[in-house]
């Protein structure tokens, strides 16, 4: 916004010379008393106008170079970004192939554990099926209990057979074990 009134104020300035020289009358030269004095004001005039434009193209060429370096500060800015941005993409890259390998692994464990469910489910049915075939052959729970050896049993199995509770079985004699 600036620019443009200093812009400004030197097309009026070139504008005030152009008038200045239409409006001034060529001084006699055979006359060099006037001559010297009218020579003398416009010298000053041309002076200060020199000054005042100096002073226009001095503020115009610092904004120049305020300009290239904030121009040459926003390409260093512009570069490093590209270049964090190409490192960025880089790690983005890495981590959907990480995220791709994880997923996949995810899968193939998934499909592991549901076969390792379905194999324990099987395991399931084939002890439900032995239990079965165990009731099948008329024994109970006490049968089952009784017909397992063990040292520090000292009842006679055999007699408690028919009996629901196992406490019920007569006390065998020490020399009657099997």
């Amino acid at each position: 916004m600036t620019t443009p009134n200093i812009a400004d104020k030197v097309t009026v300035l070139s504008a005030q010379n152009k008038n200045a020289d239409n409006t001034v009358s060529t001084p006699n030269p055979f006359n060099s008393a006037c001559s010297k004095t009218d020579m003398h004001d416009k010298f000053k005039e041309l002076e200060e106008k020199y000054n005042r434009l100096y002073d226009v193209y001095n503020q115009l060429r610092e904004k120049q170079t305020c300009s290239n370096i904030k121009i040459i500060n926003s390409e260093k800015t512009i570069t490093k970004l590209t270049t964090e941005n190409k490192r960025l993409s880089a790690s983005e890259k890495e981590l959907t192939e990480k995220l791709r390998t994880t997923e996949k692994e995810r899968i193939r464990l998934f499909g592991v554990n549901n076969l390792l469910m379905e194999r324990r489910g099987a395991l399931y049915t084939k002890i439900k099926e032995l239990e079965d075939l165990l009731a099948k052959r008329d024994q109970t729970d006490q049968t089952i209990f009784l017909n397992q050896p063990k040292d520090t049993r000292f009842y006679n199995a055999k007699e408690g057979l028919g009996l629901t509770n196992p406490q019920n079985l007569k006390k065998v004699n020490c020399r009657q074990l099997y």
